[in-house]
């Protein structure tokens, strides 16, 4: 993995690039652009990055105040957000319960409210994630909780993207937990019906799934992307 800080405008981001092997007859896959969780550093998600086909490129970043990057100058809405994932995509060197992250800081308070907030295998094992969040060691190094946190919640509040699904001509892939509270999977249905020739994936596990259900939906996103 290749961790370097991007300038973007006046925003400075840190990301990390995993290169796949290039070998002879072994051609490198379309990249592969990870956005993390509110709250969460690019760590996160490393198992399932090591969980993927080692030829696939993986893009990760730490979103404005989270992580490694630093805090932007103030709040940001998604627009905004998105515009910022352009301008790093393009540079040459990179070719309530929810509110709040008290589940970051305190471990006994994420016990109480892992199954609630999480679903999936969450409710029975608050320990995964746990894990999954904080690192084998919970030292809180895969998660950023600042006021980082917070630009990102006003970033949701209010927005929606709905009118713009239909006009989406990029193969998308969608995963769901049938098991998640915070994003319903009412929600991945109806991204489905307005994404031309999306696919819609539904699995059995929470909001984790991606964290806590690696082994089993790393391959499907490997098939999903496009070969050599």
């Amino acid at each position: 993995m290749r961790v370097q800080s991007v300038a973007v405008g006046g925003q400075r981001l840190r990301v990390a690039i995993t290169s796949g092997p290039n070998g002879p007859g072994r051609e490198p896959r379309i990249p592969l652009l990870l956005i993390n969780g509110i709250g969460a550093s690019l760590e996160a998600l490393e198992p399932f990055v090591t969980a993927l086909d080692g030829a696939v490129e993986v893009i990760r970043f730490d979103p404005p105040g989270v992580g490694g990057s630093p805090l932007p100058p103030g709040p940001y809405r998604f627009g905004g957000l998105c515009r910022l994932i352009a301008g790093m995509l393009a540079r040459p060197a990179v070719l309530a319960r929810l509110m709040t992250p008290r589940r970051y800081l305190d471990r006994a308070y994420l016990e109480r409210v892992a199954g609630n907030l999480y679903g999936g295998s969450a409710r029975t094992d608050w320990a995964a994630a746990s894990t999954a969040l904080h690192g084998a060691d919970h030292g809180g190094r895969r998660t950023g909780p600042s006021r980082g946190y917070y630009y990102q919640l006003g970033a949701v509040a209010g927005w929606t993207g709905v009118a713009f699904l239909p006009w989406l001509r990029q193969p998308a892939l969608i995963l769901a937990g049938d098991d998640d509270p915070i994003i319903p999977v009412a929600n991945a249905r109806l991204m489905h019906r307005l994404i031309r020739g999306s696919r819609l994936h539904v699995y059995p596990g929470g909001h984790l799934g991606l964290l806590t259900e690696a082994a089993g939906l790393a391959p499907v996103v490997d098939v999903f992307l496009p070969g050599p």
